[in-house]
């Protein structure tokens, strides 16, 4: 059984057997961040930015000017990769055994494939290997927390939030209606 809540722009989807929730009530949480998997911050995967001179102030810095750079095709095809590798379920069953009982899954507004015309995001697969990786954790009984990472014109205009630069989230009723569909 999945349970969702929505609080401000997250998404809590808990992954756990029925009836579970409610008798977890005094459950110390151990957790982790699966960050840098749905959405990319170069300090957490340099390897996906290997192409380019990191003190070159034109080479990619974030998702977007990944996918703008490489163009959609070929970034698909990095992206794909590492979306099927970054998470495995042996590493979900070593987490659970280590005593973890929370993931943290950070996901841009992109994963449901709202990209307009003029943003270069790759969407389709994101959303199947979340799946994948909540079901995994139900088997191992962890829990996923599905966090609102990303929203349409940056929401504070670090690279966590697909783009480095001015954060303009809260400057247009479009991109705030965006994230609430």
């Amino acid at each position: 059984m999945f349970f969702f809540w929505w609080t401000n722009a997250a998404l809590l989807l808990v992954c756990a057997p029925s009836g579970a929730v409610a008798k977890q009530a005094s459950l110390k949480i151990r957790g982790v961040n699966l960050g840098g998997w749905l959405v990319l911050e170069k300090w957490i995967k340099p390897s996906l930015f290997g192409d380019w001179d990191p003190f070159d102030e034109s080479s990619p810095k974030d998702e977007w000017t990944l996918c703008e750079t490489l163009g959609k095709a070929k970034c698909e095809e990095r992206l794909d990769e590492h979306w099927r590798t970054w998470v495995t379920e042996e590493d979900v069953e070593k987490l659970a055994d280590a005593g973890i009982t929370h993931f943290r899954v950070p996901v841009g507004y992109w994963i449901t494939g709202d990209v307009q015309g003029d943003e270069p995001y790759v969407t389709g697969k994101q959303w199947d290997y979340f799946v994948r990786v909540a079901r995994w954790a139900r088997r191992h009984k962890i829990e996923v927390w599905l966090d609102l990472h990303a929203a349409p014109g940056s929401q504070n205009g670090f690279d966590n939030s697909g783009r480095l630069g001015n954060a303009t989230w809260d400057k247009s009723m479009d991109n705030v209606n965006r994230t609430l569909r």
